[in-house]
Parts: structure tokens; C-alpha cells; sequence
């Protein structure tokens, strides 16, 4: 029932397109993290409601990503999201793999 009001945020065409598969994968992502706990649950809610306003302001307003949409932008968010391993120019004490 959220994860619906949430989807209005979208244009209509994008709901069209995508809105009921968008809800089936939210769903299967909920039943998997209930299984790991409610800790789980909220991170993926959070995750989701941002990642749902970021998707709504790029598709309504052409906003882009704060560290731009373009190849620069795309690799520092992965190397942030990076399992750590690699992180040791950043501060890390452990080597680089």
C-alpha cells in the first residue's frame, strides 16, 4: 500500500511501463529482508523512498545526480559502494588487493 503511493511520485507513463514489475521486486526485496530481520526491512524502505524521489526528480525535472550523470559521477558512486576491500586510499589501514 505505500510502496504504491510511492510510485505516484513517477510520471504516469513510467508507472505504465513499470510499475507493477517495480512493486513485485519491492515485494520479493521485503519477504527477503523480514527474513534477515527488522533492521533489514528499514534499510530497504530508506534505500527505497530515496531512491524513489531521486527517480521521480530526474524523471518530472531533469534534475541529475549531485555528482553528475556522467562517467566520473557513475565511478565514484561505485567505488563508494565498494565492499571496502579497496578503500585503503581513503584512509583505510588495510592494503590495496
Amino acid at each position: 500500500m505505500l510502496y504504491r503511493l510511492l510510485l505516484r511520485l513517477l510520471p504516469r507513463h513510467r508507472r505504465a511501463a513499470y510499475g507493477d514489475e517495480m512493486r513485485d521486486v519491492f515485494a520479493m526485496a521485503t519477504e527477503s529482508s523480514r527474513a534477515r530481520g527488522t533492521r533489514r526491512v528499514v534499510t530497504l524502505w530508506l534505500r527505497e523512498v530515496v531512491g524513489m524521489i531521486k527517480f521521480a526528480l530526474r524523471e518530472r525535472f531533469g534534475v541529475s545526480e549531485p555528482l553528475g550523470g556522467g562517467p566520473v559521477g557513475r565511478d565514484l558512486r561505485w567505488a563508494w559502494r565498494g565492499d571496502g576491500s579497496s578503500r585503503s586510499c581513503l584512509g583505510s589501514r588495510r592494503p590495496i588487493r
